[in-house]
């Protein structure tokens, strides 16, 4: 049997990109493709006996740094300088045509509004221009790299100047047809710019936030035919060593797990959970008295590598949140405590070696089987002689306590308990 690093799913775009990265890194990658030829979207099709078409028919924000990175202009790649026309077709019979130049068939107002209104998206498409394949730092974070992306992106929009900075600043959260209405007064040149700028985004004309920032998207990188990009990732991926199968549909994707367990967990965790504060909340809401539920989550939940437990924990943070938002209005309160690694019977549910492991590093000398409890006395000595890596149960106790007896307007949304350092547990 073959055997692969990584196995990408579908060889639409993203996932050739995806393996011709992989396979220029080293590994060996196998793309599994369910239609008979590669493309996803951008794949040919007979619409009509003698017609084919691509459901997606070019690209207009195509990277220069991937196009360059895997080499694309040697395997076929030919990037053009300007973007597809917008043909806007009016019910009227005239349709608008608008491309990076000029708008056609339009009044004289929009025509003129046009130039105005595309010179200044692309002022702002170049301003961000470097910024769309940098992960934006988290506010708060005082990381080195964070403050100078932060800075970088406050100098590059400094150097729109004051006016253009205000209008940025403006445009930036408006809803597409907003900034439509302000500009243009037919409603064909507004749904056909309107259309341009959102698809592929999952977002109408009238979706707040970020509509202007995906328009101000759509204009950089560069423009193509979805055919040639896709013919030349193709033969990028398999220059680099990458194996592409089509007509390999994928029935199921199979990890290393115990089904039971999941459900287990799932039931334990999260569904036992629910149905428990729906009664609580029930019995509380019946007899007008004033109460608090205390869910306890685990500091798993915060953690992107602790597996399925730790996705339940998850869950069950939410849920807290969600019902405290739900219980605003009532006398009720909600409290999510977040454990660490504490000094319990639950490692017994751990791998052998790892409890085993922890026994030894203890001192104690003695050899547990798993799923084997251990008696309270030996967890109040592995507690004592190893309390940097294991809290104490009475510490969570106390922690629930101070929860409960806090005033009825006092609400403690959330406790993390976790001994001074922290311990990976397995998952």
């Amino acid at each position: 049997m073959n055997q692969y690093d990584s196995i990408v799913i579908g060889a639409g775009h993203n996932g050739l990109v995806c393996a011709a990265y992989l396979a220029q890194s080293g590994q060996r990658v196998l793309v599994l493709e369910a239609a008979d030829a590669p493309g996803g979207l951008a794949a040919g099709r007979e619409f009509h006996p003698g017609f084919h078409a691509s459901v997606a028919h070019s690209i207009n924000h195509f990277s220069t740094k991937v196009a360059s990175d895997l080499k694309l202009a040697a395997h076929g790649f030919e990037a053009g300088t300007k973007a597809n026309s917008i043909v806007g077709l009016g019910a009227n019979g005239t349709h608008v045509v608008a491309d990076a130049d000029a708008l056609h068939n339009a009044g004289s107002q929009d025509t003129a509004a046009y130039a105005e209104y595309s010179k200044l998206m692309e002022v702002f498409a170049k301003a961000l221009e470097p910024f769309w394949l940098k992960t934006i730092p988290r506010i708060g974070s005082l990381a080195v790299g964070d403050l100078m992306t932060f800075a970088h992106m406050g100098l590059k929009l400094r150097f729109l100047g004051k006016q253009d900075l205000q209008e940025f600043m403006r445009v930036a959260s408006l809803p597409a047809r907003d900034l439509m209405d302000e500009y243009f007064e037919d409603d064909t040149v507004k749904a056909a710019l309107s259309w341009d700028g959102l698809i592929g985004s999952r977002m109408a004309p009238r979706s707040p936030n970020s509509a202007v920032l995906a328009m101000l998207y759509r204009l950089s990188g560069q423009s193509a035919g979805v055919r040639g990009l896709v013919e030349s990732l193709v033969r990028s991926a398999e220059v680099a060593g990458a194996e592409i199968r089509t007509g390999t549909p994928v029935k199921r994707v199979i990890i290393d797990g115990d089904a039971e367990e999941w459900r287990s967990m799932l039931e334990t965790n999260v569904l036992a959970l629910l149905v428990g504060c729906q009664a609580a909340v029930r019995a509380m809401r019946a007899c007008g008295a004033e109460g608090q539920i205390v869910n306890i989550s685990s500091v798993s939940a915060q953690r992107n590598n602790s597996g399925v437990y730790g996705a339940t924990k998850h869950a069950v943070n939410v849920i807290s949140s969600s019902l405290r938002d739900e219980l605003e209005e009532d006398t009720i309160r909600v409290t999510n405590v977040m454990p660490g690694a504490i000094a319990t019977n639950f490692a017994r549910n751990f791998d052998r070696e790892f409890v085993n492991g922890i026994i030894k590093m203890s001192g104690e000398d003695i050899e547990v089987q798993q799923g084997e409890r251990l008696p309270p006395e030996v967890l109040e000595r592995l507690q004592t002689k190893m309390k940097q890596l294991l809290g104490n149960p009475n510490d969570v106790a106390k922690a629930v306590l101070y929860a409960v007896t806090q005033p009825i307007e006092v609400n403690i949304a959330d406790i993390v308990i976790r001994p001074p350092r922290a311990m990976n547990l397995p998952h």
